[in-house]
């Protein structure tokens, strides 16, 4: 029979029961925590995803910007790399003409040509390239400072270019809508003279800086500062800053004032444009900014600033005026035949005297600037030789600033009925007299019916008569007489030197010939028959004066007999007492010459002498259009007249016909 368990049992048992339960709980609590683990991972999880998608936007943009920044990058690696070689093919097209830099070298000094007039006054100083070499040391120190302020500011910083001058001048001139500014420096000009054409392409540009550069690499400052003051051109024919303090204050430029070294350093940029001799207010306004810029460099001060302000130019003119340059032009060319190859400074004694220069100068101007208008002729030439041939003056033209063509020497023309004396003094050597007789009417050469100039005929008329009128038929019939040959022996032995047409057309003068030439070939006319070249160079001299050249001519050789001579005289006196040149007459003294006209009055001529002196004028177009009846009778007759009345005034009017005198008494 089972037993009861009893109470206390019972009890235990529950108590053991529950300690079951307790124990099976305390056993699945492992689970339960791994549950809230996983929960808490979930926890996590969904946080970070929360702040992935918090931060997801941010990191979308940064993405864009960055492909954007690589993307800007690479394009402009790539085109800076094809800018590269771009330039470099640039560097290497342009460089291909440019001298070896290794082997470049500066050019050497070339030799001071001091030129001065007969009298001792200095006509010009001349080179090939520059004029009055001065070491800078010898420079006040304000010369240089005006030039850097103006021209290049950097000048001591750059290293032969300047790329942000060149980018604030670009910037102006596009502003401006112009090229008033330049980005130049002072090096860049320095090779431009040294080496370049003066030409304004990018070739030109480009091989200026890089000329530029290698000149800094091989240079000091004041090395090229040198070389840039010696040989920049200042206008009015000055190279140099020796010459043009010369030229415009008469003193050497180590004792420039500051308001004159502010001037020439503002004719850098313009040298015609700011000339102070024939523009002193654009020179006047140009110095002001130099002096400005000075001042703002700190170079001077504001009491030195408004003292130069102030100053008067000072420019000191010569006695010798601008159309004398032509001379010295003429004289450069001949100097390098007499003097050789040259190693110094070296003085050239011209012909040229200051007062007949100027006397010649006036008398060209006066009549030119009175009638060159309503007669349509817009040139004029003047050559001025004593009975040797030492050229006395020499006008090339009306302005030697607007046109340096000397029109004495290097101009060809028809000479018309000038050349006639020479057909004439053939005649006499071939047995013809002044008082012959030959006959003045129609003549026909073929399909040619040459005329008179006036159309009118007279008949049998003596040579004088016929010279005197300048009779064509007449000149004409003796070329046929003569034959051409005979007549251009005759004009050789004279001193005509051009091309001579074999034919009779040469009887009127229509081969081209120069004006110094004719003239030159009336001097046995003058000076009683005998041999005298045209010349210009009267003496050359070296370093301590040691003699290179000296003219020497002693007029010994005859080449007209003196009959002829006399002969010759006789008609062209006719030509201005009664004939086609009364204009001419001069007070007191006896004058001889022969008026000379081309076709349709392109050329009028007058060449003619007195006992002291013997000028030729020619007046006309350059372009050889007609002129509004120009004739060797009136303008260039005026002209020489002008001249010669004046420059023979107070002289002694009785050896006026010495020549005749002397010739008579042989």
């Amino acid at each position: 029979m089972t037993k009861k368990p009893t109470q206390k049992a019972v009890k235990t048992t529950k108590n053991a029961n529950n300690r079951a339960k307790m124990r099976q709980k305390t056993v699945k609590k492992p689970p339960t925590a791994t549950k809230n683990k996983q929960t808490t991972l979930k926890t996590k999880q969904n946080v970070a995803k929360k702040r992935i998608k918090t931060t997801k936007k941010p990191l979308k943009t940064g993405s864009i910007w960055w492909r954007a920044i690589k993307f800007i990058i690479y394009w402009l690696s790539f085109l800076g790399a094809i800018a590269a070689i771009i330039g470099l093919a640039i560097f290497l097209y342009y460089s291909l003409d440019l001298p070896n830099p290794d082997k470049l070298k500066v050019p050497k000094t070339v030799p001071t040509v001091s030129i001065t007039t007969s009298d001792g006054e200095v006509l010009t100083h001349r080179a090939a390239q520059q004029s009055g070499h001065i070491a800078i040391k010898l420079l006040p120190k304000h010369a240089i400072q005006a030039l850097v302020s103006i021209e290049d500011r950097g000048f001591y910083s750059h290293n032969g270019v300047d790329v942000f001058g060149i980018m604030r001048a670009a910037i102006a001139n596009i502003i401006n809508g112009n090229r008033a500014q330049g980005g130049s420096t002072l090096t860049q000009q320095l090779a431009k003279m040294l080496y370049l054409k003066p030409e304004k392409k990018l070739k030109r540009k480009v091989q200026e800086a890089m000329l530029a550069v290698w000149l800094e690499s091989k240079y000091e400052k004041d090395e090229l500062l040198n070389l840039y003051f010696n040989r920049a051109y200042f206008g009015a024919g000055a190279n140099g800053i020796e010459a043009a303090s010369q030229k415009y204050f008469d003193k050497s430029a180590r004792y420039l004032q500051l308001h004159e070294s502010a001037l020439l350093a503002g004719l850098m940029k313009a040298p015609s444009a700011y000339n102070p001799i024939r523009h002193p207010e654009r020179a006047k306004k140009r110095q002001k900014l130099v002096l400005n810029a000075m001042l703002d460099e700190g170079y001077i001060s504001k009491q030195q600033h408004q003292t130069a302000l102030t100053a008067p130019l000072g420019i000191k003119r010569t006695n010798v005026a601008s159309q004398a340059q032509y001379a010295a032009d003429w004289i450069m060319r001949d100097m390098r035949g007499l003097a050789g190859d040259l190693n110094t400074d070296i003085t050239v004694e011209a012909t040229i005297d200051p007062y007949l220069q100027q006397m010649a100068e006036n008398a060209l101007n006066g009549v030119m600037d009175a009638f060159s208008t309503p007669y349509k002729a817009g040139q004029a030439a003047l050559i001025l030789m004593d009975q040797h041939g030492a050229v006395r003056a020499l006008v090339g033209g009306r302005n030697y600033g607007k046109s340096s063509f000397n029109r004495v020497i290097n101009a060809k023309r028809q000479p018309g009925s000038v050349f006639k004396p020479f057909v004439y003094l053939a005649a006499l050597e071939a047995g013809y007299k002044p008082t012959s007789k030959v006959k003045d009417a129609p003549i026909r050469f073929k399909n040619w019916r040459p005329k008179n100039y006036n159309g009118k005929y007279y008949g049998n008329v003596t040579l004088t008569n016929s010279l005197a009128k300048s009779m064509n038929s007449v000149s004409l019939r003796l070329a046929k007489k003569l034959g051409s040959k005979k007549i251009i022996a005759t004009a050789r032995r004279l001193g005509i030197a051009s091309d001579l047409r074999q034919d009779l057309s040469i009887a009127l003068g229509t081969s081209e010939v120069s004006l110094q030439e004719l003239t030159n070939g009336y001097l046995p006319f003058m000076n009683g028959g005998f041999d005298a070249d045209a010349h210009i160079i009267a003496k050359i001299t070296g370093q301590n004066n040691r003699n290179i050249y000296s003219h020497f001519n002693d007029g010994s050789e005859r080449i007209v007999a003196k009959q002829h001579v006399l002969q010759m005289r006789d008609m062209l006196f006719a030509v201005t007492d009664w004939g086609t040149g009364k204009k001419a007459q001069i007070p007191n003294f006896q004058a001889f010459g022969k008026t000379g006209t081309t076709q349709n009055y392109k050329d009028g001529w007058f060449i003619g002498f007195t006992s002291e002196y013997i000028a030729g004028v020619w007046v006309g177009n350059d372009d050889g259009k007609p002129t509004n009846k120009v004739t060797g009778g009136n303008l260039p007759a005026q002209i020489w007249h002008d001249l010669m009345a004046k420059i023979h005034d107070g002289l002694d009017a009785e050896a006026s016909d010495s020549i005749t005198d002397l010739l008579n008494s042989q």
